[in-house]
């Protein structure tokens, strides 16, 4: 439970380090990636800490790229 804390206090202290700034700047385009890329990785953080099994992106290029190799190799065989 500590760990979750831990997590959601330093997300917290990365927000109001970086907002001010963004908004001071009015940059709200960066700041919605920016909160994309930071709930992203608290998400991933907590299941993570939670002994979640997270599968590995590779899986998904190899899913994506596994019909194209198998094309190009037996279009060059």
């Amino acid at each position: 439970m500590w760990g979750i804390f831990f997590i959601l206090l330093i997300a917290i202290a990365i927000i109001m380090y970086e907002v001010p700034k963004m908004l001071r700047n009015r940059e709200l385009k960066q700041m919605l990636f920016f909160f994309t890329l930071l709930l992203f990785g608290v998400v991933l953080s907590i299941l993570n800490f939670l002994h979640v099994n997270i599968p590995s992106p590779i899986l998904v290029l190899r899913f994506v790229y596994s019909p194209i190799s198998n094309w190009i190799e037996a279009v060059l065989s």
